[in-house]
């Protein structure tokens, strides 16, 4: 019987030694403790107490071994449903908690200019900084760049009316600006528009990935983004088992090196869109490249910080390449410029300002410290190259 057993336990044992890399890097301490670490060592503990019960000739003993072997077998059975209705009580109040930051339409609920920031009469001049994360996140004292870019063109311009509003929003893609401009931002006339875009438009078409639900669409209807987080997906349960399962006997993803990406059709089409709304209203658009960490000299310690590569364009079976990171970000950053030449745009190469390294970038695409003073002095000096803003203090 012992034979037997101990093959089945060590086949089972050897399973969690091939765990999922993906869930050891996204899951917490405990998720890792619970679905891994404990199994890998319960199940030994398990086989040898039972082979001392069934070996063991002092009866009085096997009888304890069997005892604690019973207790410690309900423990386990209580301890894995309990985590699990622990997890789904929380996911649901996580769930009614987030509802007040998520929009049915936009995912992430806009942020707009709070009653009383601007002046009546539209005696200032408003600039409108949208894009995602990379406009939206602020450094560690609280400032990110558009605040700081705020700082240098009044002074540029001995302008105190002159305003500067960070409205990019994590997550959002030029789909979420142009509804967000045509819904709520055009009521404001604002005089300039800044945008940067790329890297959120460019995970769509990692369409596998665990944020999606089906093919590439158009209209990016099959990508949830955050609102991945809000259904509950697998029951009371299931979060167990489907935690298990990728610590046990996990197959090693498809490396996809994609070089063809069709959302740069829905991309341009939002783009241009902006460009005509935007020309409607008389309202100035600059258009930015997106500075990233991309290339193919990233050492090893840069590719391990790539969150998007390593986190987000991966799915069951499937994750990206480096090599189609960087290639999808040169195509959206070369549309980019495109769109603007031929749009007549304005337009701020931001991207080859900043260096590709550590120094400046903690992920693919998001700054540290030392990088907002930088992008907004370049935008600041760019901005007063192109002669866009009054020359003087505006009435």
């Amino acid at each position: 019987m012992l034979i037997p057993m101990g093959l089945l336990m060590g086949y089972l044992w050897a399973g969690f030694l091939h765990p999922d890399p993906w869930f050891l890097e996204v899951r917490g301490v405990i998720s890792r403790v619970l679905y891994l670490y404990l199994p890998l060592m319960v199940l030994p503990a398990f086989f040898f107490l039972v082979a001392a019960v069934v070996l063991l000739r002092n009866r009085t003993l096997a009888r304890h071994l069997l005892l604690m072997l019973l207790s410690v077998s309900l423990l386990l059975l209580l301890l894995y449903p309990l985590a699990d209705v622990v997890w789904y009580l929380r996911g649901k109040q996580k769930s009614r908690t987030l509802v007040e930051l998520y929009h049915p339409y936009l995912q992430l609920k806009p942020v707009l200019p709070e009653a009383g920031e601007l002046l009546p009469n539209g005696k200032d001049y408003v600039i409108f900084c949208l894009g995602g994360s990379t406009t939206e996140m602020k450094d560690s004292h609280g400032r990110g760049w558009p605040e700081r870019l705020e700082y240098l063109l009044r002074q540029q311009t001995g302008s105190d009316f002159l305003r500067v509003f960070n409205l990019g929003r994590q997550w959002y893609t030029s789909l979420h600006t142009l509804i967000n401009y045509q819904t709520n931002l055009r009521l404001y006339h604002p005089d300039l528009l800044i945008v940067m875009h790329n890297i959120n438009d460019l995970l769509q078409n990692a369409d596998f990935s665990y944020f999606s639900r089906g093919p590439f669409r158009g209209d990016y209807g099959h990508f949830y983004g955050p609102s991945a987080q809000l259904p509950d997906q697998y029951g009371l349960f299931g979060h167990y088992w489907e935690n298990l399962a990728r610590c046990w006997y996990h197959q090693p993803r498809e490396v996809v090196t994609q070089d063809s990406f069709p959302g740069l059709s829905s991309f341009t089409r939002n783009l241009r869109t902006l460009l005509e709304l935007a020309r409607l209203d008389s309202t100035q658009v600059i258009l930015l490249s997106q500075p990233n960490l991309l290339t193919e000299e990233m050492n090893q310690q840069a590719r391990e910080a790539c969150v998007m590569v390593r986190r987000e364009a991966v799915g069951p079976g499937k994750q990206w390449s480096f090599d189609a990171a960087i290639s999808g970000m040169r195509q959206y950053n070369a549309r980019i410029r495109e769109i603007a030449r031929e749009e007549g745009a304005l337009f701020i190469d931001l991207e080859p300002t900043i260096p590709k390294n550590l120094t400046w970038f903690f992920d693919e695409v998001h700054y540290k410290d030392t990088t907002f003073d930088l992008v907004a002095n370049t935008l600041g000096r760019e901005i007063a190259r192109l002669g866009i803003l009054p020359s003087e203090k505006i009435p």
